[in-house]
């Protein structure tokens, strides 16, 4: 709700089985040349979860940004397991994982991410 407001998550939260564009206020079009994907890999993503992530790559030669908020030092055992799944998916497709600081709250650092890297989207 931080980063988009409440009625926009209660229409992802409702509308099941297909993937939704959400445009802020005053947004002018960019070709999106960086997409980021926050994950804390607590769980696996099937391969129809990401198709539409992966077909917007294709789309623009856009570079996959994997975001994950670093709360412990380590990953368990099932988040290794589920980054590495995602890392051969994602294996055809320019890409990479970033670790951030976890320093406040997990929306205020993926925002500070987003905006010190010029990322043009978000995938959820």
């Amino acid at each position: 709700e931080y980063l988009m407001g409440s009625n926009t998550i209660k229409v992802i939260r409702n509308i099941g089985g297909c993937p939704v564009l959400i445009l802020p206020d005053g947004f002018a079009y960019v070709q999106p040349n960086q997409i980021a994907f926050p994950t804390d890999f607590n769980r696996n993503y099937e391969i129809k979860e990401l198709q539409a992530l992966k077909d917007l790559s294709d789309l623009y030669g856009s570079k996959i940004r994997i975001v994950h908020v670093k709360v412990n030092n380590n990953l368990s055992e099932t988040q290794e397991i589920h980054m590495n799944i995602l890392k051969n998916y994602l294996e055809d497709y320019e890409h990479s994982f970033d670790w951030l600081p976890d320093t406040s709250t997990k929306a205020k650092a993926i925002s500070a991410f987003i905006e010190d890297q010029k990322i043009d989207m978000l995938a959820m």
